[in-house]
């Protein structure tokens, strides 16, 4: 099969950016105003944004490793296809928290010990298990993928796509039974990578489910929709009931819940005729610009959240949201065409060569 590019797909990408941009927002601001403490009791949901990325992530990479498991440079193509899009910019990241993050803020310089744990992507070790650490916390998410990527091409090589079902599903049980152990020992499970393998292994199965050709609109459509609105149902009640009750299974059931509703609602995208009003609307040029810069909004939306919210508010918290979009949005711009771009043109020297996605228009963030 030949690999389609989905466009409405760039805009889920662009919607859950915005929706981490808001959720860390409200997390590192306060304002004295009714309808921001209204809103502080709505965006938590957006912290889920990373769990949409993290499914979206895993169905991206698993349709190109699935149809590439054949070349003979499987391996090097995918890891130096990866380290040129994440690499360069992480790390020129790191140099900016640890050097120029200090003096800007009048913070004390980072121990050799951060620099190192950060620079080898172990950073989701220290934040789970409250170990004293300083760097920039929000990169625990691209830790956790880096993790992923270095486990799943390797299964999907040796295995088979029905070992890789069965793989898929232990990763679902066994990142639901960890939450539930980190949880019980008093550790919050979000931010563990092997506690969210399910997620991106939940994206891995859109990827095999769209290889199956009986996965069509007229077969899929209508039980998936069923199925995503019942899952949203079940979700909302679990919330409403257990509402500040510290349950450990519901916990680790939540979390399994929000993952498996973004497994549904993304299956659901790709069965969705492209004029579909959903789908035009996340094709649009906006979301989709933003879907395309949305790795540098993430990296650099914390250090411009902090520099309005501690030397530019105009103490209307509003304002202050639209400007730190705006700032995120064109900083990752910059990023993305100044610096970012002169890595990715070098992935055109890893192309992959099977017939599968020779033609096929991929972008992979």
């Amino acid at each position: 099969m030949i690999l389609r590019h989905y466009k409405n797909l760039d805009g889920v990408r662009g919607v859950a950016a915005l929706m981490i941009i808001v959720f860390h927002f409200f997390a590192l601001t306060d304002y004295n105003s009714n309808t921001y403490h209204l809103m502080e009791k709505i965006t938590p949901f957006g912290k889920s944004g990373v769990t949409l990325f993290f499914v979206l992530s895993g169905f991206l990479i698993s349709r190109i490793l699935f149809n590439t498991k054949t070349d003979k440079n499987y391996f090097s193509n995918f890891y130096l296809r990866r380290s040129l899009r994440i690499f360069p910019l992480y790390y020129f990241s790191l140099i900016l928290f640890y050097i120029f993050y200090p003096i800007i803020f009048n913070n004390p310089v980072a121990s050799l010990k951060d620099i190192v744990v950060f620079a080898t992507y172990f950073q989701t070790f220290p934040i789970t298990f409250n170990w004293p650490i300083e760097g920039p916390g929000h990169f625990w998410s691209l830790s956790v993928e880096e993790h992923f990527y270095l486990i799943w091409p390797v299964l999907i090589y040796f295995l088979s796509e029905k070992s890789i079902k069965t793989s898929i599903f232990i990763l679902l049980i066994g990142s639901f039974i960890f939450r539930i152990i980190l949880s019980n020992q008093g550790y919050d499970p979000f931010y563990f990578s092997f506690t969210n393998f399910d997620s991106l292994s939940l994206g891995a199965l859109t990827a095999l489910m769209e290889r199956n050709k009986k996965f069509t609109s007229s077969t899929f459509l209508k039980p998936i929709s069923y199925f995503l609105l019942t899952t949203i149902g079940i979700t909302a009640m679990v919330y409403i009931i257990f509402n500040g009750k510290e349950i450990h299974m519901i916990t680790s059931l939540k979390l399994t819940l929000i993952s498996v509703i973004y497994f549904l609602g993304i299956s659901l995208l790709i069965l969705l005729k492209p004029q579909n009003l959903i789908n035009k609307t996340l094709e649009a040029k906006p979301l989709s610009f933003f879907g395309k810069i949305s790795y540098g909004t993430y990296v650099y939306h914390i250090f411009i959240i902090q520099i309005v919210r501690d030397m530019i508010p105009t103490s209307i918290w509003f304002l202050d949201l639209i400007i730190v979009i705006l700032f995120s949005t064109l900083i990752a711009f910059l990023s993305y065409n100044l610096f970012e771009i002169r890595f990715l043109k070098l992935k055109n020297n890893f192309t992959y060569s099977g017939p599968n996605l020779k033609d096929a228009k991929i972008r992979v963030s």
